[in-house]
């Protein structure tokens, strides 16, 4: 069996999002960090993350990072919605305007339409556009779109039918 990609899905799985070996490198210490889901770990990914920042001021995968970062402070009590919502806000949109089909940069907004705007119609169309510029083939979406969507968008799909809370 032999699998065929098209022009496009060829492109997403090839795609390199940042020519500084160095930013890439403070990008995944910065995921490594996230990670930990610790207020500290979360400071470190979010230094980690602005030094990639630095490094490469277009790495759009960087601010969806930062994005993810600051709205993880919230989920785990150690900010006021109020103080790191907006920032995670400002970290999306940036990653959006750099890569407009940057899956994460989608999820990473959608969860502050849903978790701060309280915007579910919102949530719901960046969650739809995050999977349809998910790398194909992907064997299941990257890991932070499962815990957003399942309490306030039950139903959401894949393509394929598969529920996002279900996964």
């Amino acid at each position: 069996m032999r699998l065929r990609l098209t022009g496009s899905e060829q492109e997403k799985i090839r795609r390199h999002y940042s020519a500084s070996p160095a930013a890439y490198e403070l990008y995944l210490k910065g995921r490594f960090f996230w990670d930990k889901r610790t207020k500290q770990g979360l400071d470190q990914a979010i230094q980690f993350f602005q030094q990639a920042i630095h490094a490469d001021p277009n790495y759009a995968l960087a601010y969806a990072g930062l994005a993810d970062s600051y709205a993880l402070l919230d989920d785990w009590g150690e900010t006021a919605p109020r103080d790191s919502f907006p920032k995670a806000r400002e970290a999306a949109e940036k990653a959006i305007a750099l890569d407009d089909s940057l899956a994460e940069a989608h999820v990473s907004l959608a969860i502050v339409r849903e978790a701060y705007d309280w915007d579910w119609a919102a949530a719901e169309q960046e969650f739809k556009r995050a999977i349809e510029d998910a790398p194909t083939p992907a064997p299941k979406p990257p890991a932070h779109y499962a815990p957003a969507p399942a309490p306030t968008l039950p139903g959401l799909r894949r393509p394929g039918g598969r529920r996002l809370d279900a996964i």
